[in-house]
């Protein structure tokens, strides 16, 4: 959508220069401003659908696999961004950023592992004939590594496959410490499982976990290790001692996924459709996202740090720090909004984000043109999307 707007502009530049440089006056090229903002967002509002608006993906957005081939995209405050399609159906899990900011999502049900772009643009597959892939993971070089719930292997996307031992459920969900060889998985039993490439199987990280099923495992960069334990969160420390249980009254806990700043993690319920923003070391919830979704079995931040690697380039983390920065600047308050408030946040973040697109020569938005443009878009009849 982002692509879609800047072109139009770009199409408009030249003649939006040249009325522009023929007035006089701040008051008119004032007045000039909000005309062009009015014209611009009430083509994109009336003729572009939801799913497609603001489909570029920052880092620290919250993706979250729903099912039926879809992710729908969330900012780090909860607003509602975007859906992306990966055309296939079926279920959606696992997710990974690689180094230039593309995501990667595993098509469970379809066997294959497809590609979007920075902005929200399906690339097609890049690995298939898998059974039925989980997660996937990147290392510091850039290579994939996928964990195949349906198969006792652990793929390498364009290298070979490492056989490993399992509990129930093949190598469901998988991490890469910080040495690039060795994995944290899960084979939804009670255990924390490993192999080394260069090793093989080692001992277990941890056995006889309280929940049934351990699903999403997390390696923090201080060696610690979150996971999704249907009942519960918990965390380990590196020993693989639990420290801490993350108890949200919730038990379908399958999904977590940590945030860029290592502090908070995300983590999502397939029996309700939630998703929680916790603070790693309070164990408080700091925001709950419903996804309305029956089939939620993944998520992940994009972008995020992981212990292994995965690590974007520094143009994406500038985004990320430019994007924080415009959107905090709107967003002056964390505490319980009204539904108009809720309304008014959304386009508050929505203008911060596309403000860098219209700019338009001499023609800058600036932080007024964000404050009137999130008022514009509050104002929408509530049939309307927003």
């Amino acid at each position: 959508m982002i692509a879609v707007v800047e072109d139009f502009l770009q199409k408009l530049s030249g003649n939006v220069r040249a009325i522009w440089n023929k007035t006089s006056g701040s008051a008119m090229r004032f007045s000039m401003k909000y005309s062009l903002l009015v014209g611009i967002f009430a083509s994109i509002l009336f003729f572009y659908p939801e799913d497609a608006l603001a489909a570029t993906l920052f880092p620290g957005d919250i993706v979250a696999a729903i099912g039926d081939g879809t992710l729908q995209v969330y900012t780090p405050f909860g607003a509602k961004v975007a859906k992306l399609h990966t055309g296939v159906g079926g279920f959606t899990t696992g997710m990974a950023t690689d180094r230039s900011g593309d995501l990667y999502v595993t098509n469970f049900s379809a066997g294959s592992v497809s590609e979007f772009n920075a902005d929200g643009i399906l690339l097609g597959a890049v690995a298939s004939g898998y059974a039925n892939p989980e997660s996937i993971v990147f290392n510091r070089a850039g290579q994939a590594y996928v964990g195949d719930a349906g198969d006792n292997v652990i793929h390498a996307i364009g290298g070979p496959d490492f056989k490993v031992a399992v509990q129930n459920r093949g190598a469901d969900w998988i991490d890469l410490a910080s040495n690039q060889k060795t994995f944290y998985y899960t084979s939804e039993g009670d255990e924390i499982l490993r192999y080394n490439i260069s090793k093989g199987q080692l001992k277990p990280f941890t056995v006889n976990l309280p929940g049934q099923f351990a699903y999403q495992v997390a390696i923090l960069r201080n060696g610690e290790v979150l996971v999704a334990d249907q009942n519960f969160d918990l965390l380990l420390n590196k020993k693989g001692m639990i420290v801490t249980t993350y108890n949200l009254n919730d038990s379908g806990m399958s999904s977590i996924s940590v945030t860029p700043n290592g502090q908070d993690f995300w983590t999502g319920s397939f029996r309700t459709g939630l998703l929680y923003e916790v603070n790693i070391a309070s164990g408080d919830v700091l925001r709950t996202i419903n996804t309305h979704s029956g089939s939620l079995y993944g998520i992940a931040v994009y972008g995020a740090r992981t212990a292994g690697g995965g690590v974007p380039e520094p143009s994406l983390w500038l985004t990320f720090i430019v994007g924080i920065g415009a959107t905090g600047a709107s967003l002056r308050t964390r505490r319980r909004l009204t539904d108009r408030k809720i309304r008014k946040q959304a386009g508050e973040e929505l203008s911060a984000r596309l403000n860098p697109y219209l700019a338009i020569g001499a023609l800058d938005v600036g932080a007024d043109g964000q404050d009137r443009l999130a008022e514009m878009i509050s104002d929408i009849p509530a049939g309307m999307p927003a």
